[in-house]
């Protein structure tokens, strides 16, 4: 596919758009080449603010981030529980771009439905435990995850960016400092499965497909198609 053009940052109640030069992708899949000394150092905090800015309230056993334009993002804070993640979004952008419900994925790792207007994901974050109580806040969670689950936590120093894995080739990023950086949340999508559900992913009102430089597994650049949703949290 053609390289898709400049992706929009959105700021607030997605407004104030400005330009992220598509070459910038190359973060958004900052998993496959993390640092796990500076990992397990900084992602955590940096997770920690901004959640802050988020506002990371709980509800049940969930710590809950919610987006500015509405997409959330739900961690448990029960090391036991499954699914340890549940990403949730609004379906009607997906519904409108052709989403048949009935093919989404179901398996034990992940999961995808559409329940009462939201496409919602449940990840399971693997199997390895969190520690031996519920973690207190973000920070805590994330310093848990990183300890047990490095693979599924990278970071990309040349945009300051760390990224957590939830699955099926989805993750959520964000900044390692907010005050130097605009694209401070971002959402990653997998095009893949959408599309074996009908989706025209190229035409899902909000997100932006887009080509995304990543290393092989040969050590050489490659490309793979994501679907991005980047915001300003300032």
């Amino acid at each position: 596919m053609n390289r898709a053009s400049p992706l929009p940052v959105r700021r607030g109640p997605l407004s104030g758009a400005a330009a992220i030069p598509a070459a910038l992708a190359a973060a958004f899949l900052a998993v496959s080449c993390g640092s796990t000394d500076v990992v397990a150092k900084y992602a955590a905090r940096s997770f920690g603010a901004a959640a802050e800015a988020l506002g990371s309230p709980s509800a049940g056993e969930f710590r809950v981030l919610a987006s500015p334009g509405g997409e959330v993002l739900s961690l448990s804070a029960d090391p036991g529980s499954a699914p340890r993640a549940v990403l949730s979004l609004d379906a009607a952008p997906f519904l409108e771009a052709g989403l048949d419900p009935a093919r989404l994925p179901a398996g034990p790792d992940l999961t995808w439905t559409v329940e009462e207007g939201r496409l919602t994901g449940r990840f399971a974050l693997g199997s390895a435990p969190l520690g031996g109580k519920p973690a207190a806040s973000p920070t805590a969670h994330m310093d848990a995850l990183a300890a047990s689950a490095r693979d599924r936590i990278g970071y990309h120093a040349q945009l300051g960016h760390y990224g957590l894995s939830l699955g099926g080739g989805n993750l959520v990023e964000w900044a390692a400092d907010l005050a130097k950086n605009d694209k401070d949340w971002v959402l990653v999508l997998d095009p893949g499965f959408l599309a074996a559900a009908g989706v025209n992913t190229a035409g899902i009102r909000g997100w932006t497909l887009t080509e995304v430089p990543v290393d092989g597994p040969d050590g050489k650049m490659v490309e793979v198609e994501k679907l991005l949703l980047p915001y300003s949290l300032r």
